[in-house]
């Protein structure tokens, strides 16, 4: 599992000097869908962005590049950027059209997650299209280095993390047990509480410590993965065990091989789809785990879409055994 979890949460960061480059204006009019500006970004470039104007739709009051302010009726609109306000300045990395919207309002610096033209547009509906327009200055700060050459890597989730996870989950576990009647703790599978009775011997430290890797496997996993829009990575790094067995490794002490993928992410609180995306030699499902940023819950549903859209036809759901 520490390969798997390595290869995972391997990235890279750039670190590098950077000069300015000369600003660029720009008007990005209320009529038109993503203004073009030339600009091309590479991975670790930053970029400043800078707009004054005012903006009208129909019945509604005037707006600035920040947007107007959400109301009820925008939950009924369908919004390039849903998170920003009608009527703000946004952009995207990229010409695209899958490529996710970013706010960028009177004033944002950002350094390019990935390589890219930059595009910039207004927050609005095709059909929407107000009056008026945003004068915009763009400055690129280009490094003068590449990411490759000037990586470092990033918090990665550690096995150290998983056991003190895994010590935490027993010292609970075992608490539960014990406080059941003598004929239902009687009833707990025995592989659970060879698991669970396996913490008698842990140290208060050890429990805390344990509990401790909660907020720091949090932080790893937002670091490793905070600069894409969404990751992607097996779900487990097995297809399915036999469903008589309470663990695919048949091993009170070492329960957990099939977590390595999808544990971080419910410490992180991200949300994650799995969807099928082939079979093994069996004809077992091959899961597919979809990760987005916290709180992108539709994000991660419309990506999951799309992929089921465009992957080979399914194999129909086995049928149980005749009775």
């Amino acid at each position: 599992m520490r390969s798997l979890l390595a290869l995972l949460f391997a990235a890279c960061a750039a670190v590098s000097s950077a000069q300015s480059e000369k600003p660029k204006e720009l008007d990005i009019s209320g009529a038109s869908a993503w203004t073009d500006t030339g600009i091309d970004l590479q991975h670790g470039d930053s970029v400043r962005i800078t707009a004054t104007g005012t903006l009208h739709f129909a019945g509604a009051k005037e707006n600035g590049p920040e947007g107007l302010a959400r109301g009820w009726m925008d939950l009924i609109r369908i919004l390039p950027a849903n998170e920003a306000g009608r009527g703000a300045l946004i952009g995207r990395f990229g010409s695209n059209e899958a490529a996710r919207p970013f706010l960028v309002g009177p004033r944002t610096e950002m350094k390019a997650p990935i390589d890219g033209r930059l595009f910039l547009g207004i927050n609005a509906a095709s059909s929407d299209q107000p009056d008026g327009s945003f004068h915009v200055i763009v400055v690129r700060t280009k490094a003068a280095t590449s990411a490759a050459a000037a990586s470092k890597a990033l918090p990665k989730l550690t096995q150290e993390m998983l056991d003190g996870l895994d010590r935490f989950w027993r010292t609970r576990a075992l608490i539960d047990i014990n406080a059941l009647t003598p004929s239902r703790r009687a009833a707990v599978l025995a592989f659970i509480r060879e698991w669970a009775e396996s913490a008698a011997g842990f140290s208060g430290e050890q429990v805390f410590r344990g509990f401790s890797q909660i907020p720091l496997m949090h932080k790893a996993a937002i670091a490793a993965t905070g600069k894409f829009d969404y990751v992607l990575s097996p779900t487990a790094p097995m297809t399915a065990f036999p469903a008589e067995w309470a663990s695919p490794s048949q091993d009170p002490l070492k329960p957990f091989p099939q977590i390595g993928f999808t544990v971080a992410f419910n410490m992180s609180e991200q949300p994650a789809a799995s969807v099928n995306c082939g079979y093994d030699s069996e004809g077992l499902p091959i899961g597919l785990q979809i990760i987005g940023r916290r709180f992108d819950d539709l994000g991660v549903l419309a990506v999951a879409r799309a992929f089921e859209t465009i992957r080979a036809e399914q194999r129909p759901w086995p049928e149980p055994p005749a009775a």
